[in-house]
């Protein structure tokens, strides 16, 4: 964290596993903002958690990827409307 402090450089963060037991993208997101301060910004948020997880909502693009139950990792996309 230092040096990239020293030179102003951007860092990204990339948490996977989610759909996995004991996966929580809350806690992960408060422990990162507790580390880096309040500069930290999701792009992507999970839907569901452990056993119910059913995608990522893309956060920039307000599109989400819902994904089908037995693992084939197929995804069905979904736009949600501008407001």
């Amino acid at each position: 964290m230092g040096y990239c402090e020293e030179i102003n450089l951007p860092r990204l963060i990339v948490a996977s596993r989610m759909d996995r037991e004991r996966a929580d993208a809350e806690h992960v997101l408060e422990s990162l903002t507790k580390a880096f301060g309040r500069a930290v910004t999701p792009l992507q948020m999970v839907i569901g958690k452990e056993k119910n997880f059913k995608g990522v909502v893309d956060l920039v693009r307000m599109k989400a990827r819902l994904y089908e139950l037995g693992g084939n990792g197929k995804a069905k996309k979904q736009t949600f409307p501008k407001t």
